[in-house]
């Protein structure tokens, strides 16, 4: 339950699978099978997406047949898969889960740890959306509940900080990262929360302007994700954001090396995900940056196509096909 490391998880997926078939055998549609599909799908997470995925999903299924009016397990199972779905870039899939789980638990439990979780994940897909507002609202809910029952308030500040960073509010943004950051050490030195709260810290950094503090903050972020991870989500993301501080400072070709170490990650844990297109994108714009337009509009080629996956509705992919116009007309390709 408190794993930290790939170890912990691996360990926790042992004695959580172990848990299931004696579940399984002595009572195979009662509640403690349901706890144990949950706890080994979350020990999972970490491991094996698609494993963990099933999992929360099996349990889903046996909780409606427990619980057909629902409960506060099937908003925290519903709030899981939506978090996980958010993750793989599936937005409109985890929508839908969220907006269960936050009726649900305003319905059954308003004020649950499930409920203030389901709230708080809605709020971090807004915040991937492009829906700051909505993000914010969401979140200072979540906020308000989890203050109730004295819970840390570690995760609903770095996720405030990230909705105020996309609204560019940046003074309130970094606020709420160093007291995220503060939480975190204090209830925890070693919470897999410190890396992420660093390069979100980092990014605010960048988007203010000082690029030595956000590089130094990015790379902190870094050295924890590749020590305690290895080729993980977060190790993939804090490479692109060490290398998005070094193309700021115009250090074009170390820019260009953390960006294809990110991609190689990216494409290997998460092949057909916005993640892949949004890395691309930043290698075009590197590319372009070095007066190579043909490159650049080759690798946003492969951004398109990639992005147009994971978002039919294209909300998500306007960027990079306005950048492909740009390279176009500069190419001299005025119909395109």
């Amino acid at each position: 339950h408190n794993a930290q490391t790939k170890e912990d998880y691996s360990l926790a997926k042992d004695y959580s699978a172990r848990a299931l078939a004696i579940g399984q055998r002595v009572a195979p549609e009662s509640p403690i099978v349901v706890k144990s599909l949950r706890t080994l799908a979350r020990s999972e997470r970490l491991l094996s997406i698609d494993s963990a995925k099933f999992h929360y999903l099996t349990a889903l299924g046996l909780q409606k047949k427990l619980a057909p009016g629902g409960s506060v397990e099937e908003i925290d199972i519903l709030a899981c898969i939506g978090g996980m779905e958010t993750d793989l870039t599936n937005y409109p899939v985890a929508r839908e889960y969220l907006e269960k789980a936050v009726d649900m638990g305003e319905r059954l439990a308003p004020g649950s740890k499930e409920f203030e979780y389901s709230l708080e994940v809605l709020g971090v897909l807004e915040v991937n959306e492009g829906d700051p507002s909505a993000a914010r609202d969401h979140l200072q809910r979540a906020f308000a509940v989890r203050e109730k029952f004295h819970a840390s308030l570690g995760p609903t500040l770095l996720y405030l900080g990230a909705a105020a960073n996309d609204q560019a509010d940046f003074a309130s943004a970094r606020d709420y990262f160093e007291r995220a950051l503060t939480a975190f050490q204090e209830t925890n030195p070693n919470s897999p929360e410190i890396p992420l709260t660093l390069e979100n810290l980092a990014q605010a950094l960048e988007r203010q302007g000082d690029l030595a503090s956000a590089l130094e903050y990015s790379r902190r972020a870094l050295a924890i994700t590749e020590q305690e991870e290895g080729a993980s989500p977060n190790t993939a993301r804090n490479l692109g954001i060490v290398g998005d501080v070094l193309r700021d400072q115009r250090k074009f070709g170390a820019a260009a090396d953390y960006y294809q170490r990110s991609l190689a990650l990216w494409e290997k844990i998460v092949p057909d995900s916005l993640d892949v297109a949004y890395t691309l994108n930043r290698l075009s714009n590197i590319a372009r940056a070095q007066a190579n337009r043909a490159l650049a509009a080759e690798y946003d080629r492969r951004a398109l196509d990639m992005g147009q996956k994971s978002c039919p509705n294209s909300w998500c992919v306007v960027d990079i096909m306005a950048e492909l116009g740009e390279l176009a007309y500069e190419l001299g390709d005025l119909a395109a």
